[in-house]
């Protein structure tokens, strides 16, 4: 069934590349990339389910390599919660700055940076707002702000109360190098 699994993920990319890559913006495009984000994350189950971690988190890095999964923010937050759930939490970080310095879209990035600021808050900063933790991610994690995608409107709305003026100082929230994930 492993082989199955790849065989349909690159057809999948294959046609979205070849027919969709192109027009990403249609319904057409966005199911069939939802679909394929699907597939990767049920092959990700798979494995777990026969309790294979190790083959899990390479099929997640596989996702994430690839041209066209790596475009929605649903394959980076289903790793994140893999890494949640086998308490591997600066992995589910370091997912967060892969996908929030990657060429996600907007709305993506915005999902991102939206799940991430709750995570870092729950791990030892409760008042960090999310302009603290941007500039915390591109001083400490060595992301250049080229590459970072900055957190848009759509990263804040839901989070409540948010206070741009935040007594935590970005220098002592502790954000993992941007090193490989293992």
């Amino acid at each position: 069934s492993r082989q199955i699994y790849l065989e349909e993920i690159m057809d999948w990319s294959d046609n979205y590349t070849e027919n969709m890559l192109n027009k990403s913006a249609s319904k057409e495009a966005k199911d069939a990339l939802s679909s394929i984000v699907k597939l990767w994350i049920a092959f990700c189950t798979m494995e777990i389910n026969l309790r294979q971690f190790k083959r899990a988190v390479k099929i997640f890095e596989d996702a994430l390599s690839d041209p066209v999964a790596s475009r929605s923010a649903d394959i980076y937050l289903a790793y994140v919660d893999y890494c949640k759930t086998r308490g591997k939490l600066s992995n589910a970080q370091k997912v967060y700055i892969k996908g929030i310095s990657s060429a996600l879209p907007q709305e993506d990035a915005d999902r991102l940076w939206a799940n991430f600021l709750p995570f870092i808050q729950s791990q030892g900063s409760p008042d960090l707002s999310m302009n603290q933790l941007y500039e915390a991610v591109r001083s400490e994690a060595g992301v250049g702000a080229d590459s970072l995608s900055p957190p848009g409107p759509g990263a804040t709305s839901g989070l409540g109360g948010e206070s741009e003026s935040s007594p935590t100082p970005a220098a002592s929230i502790h954000i993992e190098s941007s090193t490989p994930i293992h």
